[in-house]
């Protein structure tokens, strides 16, 4: 690879997004420019530079091109010539602009290294790098489309509005969405948020029909993608019909971030329920990559499918985040015991155990109703449940014949949803089968709440007993008494908490995870391992 652009020290923060993630970001207060040659050649007078490291890759599918232009002879001082860069993109107008301000980084033709800073030439070094051959250099830049059939704004479309973020910083990737919607519905919640971020968005309407794969055919003709990143069931199986009719040849990853059904009763209903992990397991045999969200995930997927081999990516969250004590739960949950507004917390109220997540069987939301309906009797507590989902009726009866005395505290998603978390004492999560590792436990996490959680996928990896309170599938009793004994001592609370922060910032970092995926695509895309 090769340092192959310098800009000027008054570089424009925007200009900083540029930057690949998986290379040092040398500052430009005190930059020292290291080229990546045999020698390791090095400018030893620090100077106000902010270098671009860009990888060199031949990649077999489309991409932008940055090309840099004829080169100096030898013995001629370079001049800074405004055609030095060219970037040809036909899609990339905001990259386009940013690297053809960045200063010329000249090469001539006995392969001098050369840096022009502030209209002075500065030789760095001769000889010709290893394994570069002369001539014009090409830096290809990866397409990445994300796909998804969103039906609100829950873990998976966490995961993809974070990489979205994230690789939008980089220099050399360039990403899109792809929103399948119903056939007359708006732009889902997490095509909204994408679109915010000044990120491509393709709203793609209808269901699984011929029409529909023909379109996606040409869609794909269309963005000429360099690879499709599925995150559910129906982008996987429309991505992977539509290439098996032999409409486009995008090479395709998926990733399984765990179930969300379970079989309930008999009929139509119940039959797509104990069909659904068996066809999901089927169509994910013919994704080029596969990802499992946690190791037990992986190993779930596996003894259901040998053939699938996923590679673990552990989802990642963005360790910085601020959140500013406005506590809206407490003050939700005093104006409804009091029945209109007050100014006043929930304090009195006694701790609040809270949950989070999509109001379907999975989650097992009931179970936690019946649990903090028995442990009010020893210890008065408060619950609060924040989703949408097609239970919210049926949840709402169990409360009212559990809890005939307080209102139902079933509270849709709200967009500030950290300031929500950090009101609560006590974090419940009791899923059953087909859990992931879910983006609100490692929220949770981040925030030091004290977790009770099930050993469903991977809450049982980064729950360990030492850091939160970790109950087996389906044990009523066990789940009953970790939330009791968390109910009663606050200092264990706080302490759990404390170790379950750190344990969530050591191994869940959102960069981390970003820069595990950036090396996927660059595997998958080299020719001579497509076909492993």
């Amino acid at each position: 690879f090769l340092g192959s652009a310098v800009s000027r020290s008054r570089t424009r923060p925007s200009d900083h997004r540029l930057a690949p993630g998986n290379h040092r970001f040398l500052p430009s207060h005190a930059a020292t420019a290291t080229l990546a040659r045999s020698g390791r050649a090095r400018l030893t007078r620090p100077l106000r530079l902010t270098v671009l490291a860009i990888r060199r890759r031949r990649l077999r599918y489309p991409c932008h091109t940055l090309t840099q232009l004829p080169w100096a002879r030898q013995g001629t001082a370079p001049t800074r010539q405004p055609g030095a860069l060219a970037f040809r993109d036909r899609r990339s107008t905001a990259n386009s602009t940013a690297l053809r301000n960045f200063d010329n980084f000249l090469l001539d033709s006995t392969s001098t290294w050369a840096v022009t800073h502030r209209g002075r030439h500065r030789p760095v070094a001769r000889g010709t790098p290893t394994g570069l051959p002369a001539g014009p250099l090409s830096i290809r830049m990866i397409h990445v489309v994300h796909a998804i059939s969103s039906g609100g704004f829950y873990g998976a479309e966490k995961v993809i509005l974070d990489l979205v973020l994230m690789q939008q910083r980089r220099a050399d990737l360039t990403p899109t969405l792809i929103d399948f919607v119903d056939q007359g519905m708006d732009e889902s919640d997490v095509g909204r948020r994408v679109r915010a971020l000044q990120a491509r968005v393709v709203r793609f309407p209808g269901g699984v029909t011929l029409g529909s794969l023909s379109r996606y055919g040409r869609l794909m003709r269309a963005l000429r993608p360099s690879v499709v990143h599925s995150h559910g069931y129906k982008p996987t199986f429309v991505h992977w019909f539509s290439r098996f009719l032999r409409l486009h040849s995008v090479p395709l990853v998926a990733t399984s971030h765990g179930w969300d059904t379970v079989a309930r009763g008999g009929g139509l209903r119940g039959f797509k329920d104990r069909r659904y992990p068996g066809l999901d397991i089927w169509q994910l045999s013919w994704a080029d990559r596969v990802i499992a969200v946690s190791t037990e995930w992986a190993a779930t997927l596996t003894e259901r499918n040998p053939r699938l081999r996923p590679r673990v990516i552990l989802n990642g969250i963005h360790t910085d985040v601020r959140v500013h004590g406005t506590h809206p739960l407490r003050r939700f949950l005093a104006d409804l015991a009091s029945g209109q507004p007050t100014d006043g917390g929930a304090e009195h109220l006694g701790p609040i155990v809270g949950a989070v997540g999509r109001l379907a069987p999975m989650k097992n939301h009931a179970a936690l109703i019946e649990a903090v309906a028995r442990i009010r009797t020893e210890h008065p507590c408060r619950l609060a449940i924040i989703g949408d989902g097609p239970l919210r009726a049926e949840l709402e009866s169990l409360w009212r014949s559990r809890m005939p005395h307080i209102e139902p505290a079933l509270i849709p998603f709200q967009a500030d949803i950290l300031e929500w978390v950090q009101d609560m004492d006590v974090f419940c999560m009791p899923s059953l089968e087909g859990e992931g590792l879910p983006m609100a436990l490692l929220e949770a996490g981040l925030l030091g709440r004290a977790v009770v959680c099930s050993d469903s996928g991977g809450m049982a990896t980064l729950i360990d007993g030492d850091n939160g309170r970790l109950v087996r599938m389906r044990d009523q009793a066990s789940l009953e008494r970790a939330l009791l004994e968390l109910m009663s001592s606050v200092g264990l609370r706080e302490r759990l908490g404390v170790r379950l922060r750190a344990s969530v910032l050591a191994a869940y970092d959102v960069r981390r995870t970003e820069a595990q995926y950036w090396d996927l695509y660059q595997d998958l895309l080299r020719p001579s391992t497509r076909a492993a």
